[in-house]
This record gives C-alpha cells, sequence and structure tokens, in this order.
C-alpha cells in the first residue's frame, strides 16, 4: 500500500518535563519496564512529529534520532505515549518511531475496512529509510510486529516481543479468580460504562490482576486511563482484515 506523509512538524522541538511516563520502578504489569524512568522528569528531543497516510487513515508518528531504525507498536490500552522513555534514551544513537493505530492517540481515521500491517508497512516507507528495522511490539502490537517478520521478512531485522498477542491461538483459560475480574470488565463494556470499564482495564493491565488494585498509583496510572479513554471513545473505525484473514484458532 502506497504511502505519504502529511503535516511534518518543526525538528528539534524540545518537550520539558513530561510526567507522565514514571511510576517509581512499578509499570504494567506485563513488563515492568514499561513508562518508568529514574528520572522526575523527561526531556524530549523530539525530531519531528508526522501523519503518515496508510488508507483512508493519517497515522500520528514520531521519530527521534537518526541511524538504525526501530518503530515501537503500543499495546491495546495505551497509543504512542507508553513509548516516551524509550523514544527519548534511543533516540540519542539510533532513530526512534512510535505511531498511533488506528482508534488510537492522535491518529485520524475515516471508516473503512484496514490492514494492521498494511499500515504498519506504510509507517516503514515513510520512516525507516529503506533499512530493515527492529520491532517491538508489546500485546496487540507484538501480534502486528510477527505478522510483519512472517509476511514481510526483508522488512524486519529484529523483534522484540512484550506479551504479545498471537492470531490463530487458543483462548486463554483463567483460574478462577483471573476469570472473575475478566467477566466483570465484559460486563462494564456490555454496560456501555466506560469509565467503569476503562479502571477495570486499568486493574487489570496496569496493576495486575493478583495485584491489589491501585498498586500503580500517579502519573502512569493517570497516562493509562487518558490512553484508554480516547481508544474506549474513538467512533467505528472498520475491521482489520488481517485477523479476519488467519484461521480463529491453529489447526483449522
Amino acid at each position: 500500500m502506497a504511502s505519504s506523509i502529511f503535516h511534518r512538524g518543526a525538528p528539534q522541538i524540545k518537550e520539558q518535563h513530561l510526567q507522565y511516563a514514571y511510576a517509581g520502578n512499578q509499570g504494567f504489569a506485563f513488563n515492568q519496564t514499561l513508562l518508568c524512568s529514574p528520572a522526575t522528569s523527561l526531556l524530549l528531543e523530539l525530531q519531528f512529529m508526522e501523519y503518515i497516510a496508510s488508507g483512508l487513515a493519517m497515522l500520528a508518528t514520531e521519530v527521534v534520532g537518526s541511524g538504525t531504525p526501530t518503530v515501537f507498536l503500543h499495546a491495546n490500552v495505551c497509543d504512542k505515549r507508553m513509548w516516551r522513555a524509550q523514544l527519548n534514551g534511543l533516540g540519542a544513537r539510533h532513530k526512534a518511531v512510535a505511531y498511533d493505530r488506528r482508534g488510537f492517540g492522535e491518529t485520524r481515521v475515516e471508516p473503512e475496512d484496514f490492514s494492521a500491517l498494511a499500515d504498519l508497512v506504510a509507517v516503514l516507507e515513510a520512516t525507516a529509510d529503506g533499512k530493515p528495522a527492529v520491532l517491538v511490539g508489546c500485546s496487540l502490537g507484538g501480534r502486528i510486529a510477527l505478522d510483519a517478520a512472517i509476511r514481510h521478512p526483508s522488512r524486519v531485522r529484529a523483534l522484540v516481543l512484550i506479551a504479545p498477542n498471537v492470531v490463530g491461538a487458543p483462548d486463554p483459560i483463567y483460574p478462577p479468580d483471573i476469570e472473575k475480574l475478566m467477566m466483570q470488565s465484559k460486563e462494564a463494556e456490555a454496560s456501555g460504562n466506560l469509565d467503569r470499564l476503562n479502571a477495570m482495564k486499568a486493574r487489570l493491565w496496569l496493576d495486575g490482576p493478583l495485584a491489589p488494585e491501585g498498586r500503580v498509583a500517579g502519573p502512569a496510572r493517570d497516562l493509562l486511563l487518558d490512553m484508554n479513554a480516547i481508544a474506549l471513545r474513538s467512533p467505528p473505525f472498520g475491521s482489520d482484515v488481517d485477523v479476519q484473514s488467519w484461521p480463529r484458532k491453529f489447526g483449522q
């Protein structure tokens, strides 16, 4: 799928004292390194922010640094902001890229069926300078990174996968205490209570289902709730054909 770039921000924009990337030595339950930094503020050298066209979407993309490209793919309860600390650290010596998928963050969409993999390829075409990229994917972002390595191996130099989804994998079987929380989350979704659903997502994916609710507080929790609130309130934007084209379970 062809891609093009619209609206490029001025180079070397400095954003000082970003307060949403920290929670002491705690982060998401599935990866303790996310949203963490020993610092109390973040000086981010943002090289530029751009919107990359893919189909009817304009994918909001941040690029920091230059050199070997690494592209970060966010989890399904987040957006590109979950990677701010990593962009800042890696961008000192390499090119670091993070973008918002459809329905997340600042990406602009019109309704259409789409391919999340094609969206990633559009980002790679626009930012990787023709080089294979390291893909860092978390949760659903990990699934997209895996798909890219399988279907476009020449574009992928290496994978870093954090609790990735796998298309076709069997449904998970939870112990009773976690199953109860999962059912509460589904009930909140069915009722349309988005604030409650958002709180349940933070309970499950930030605190961890076996940890006390509110274990992770402060800016890290505020950030997750803000990122996921945008996703939960996003209007319908179409179905991902990549998922539709794979068998639901292995062996089918």
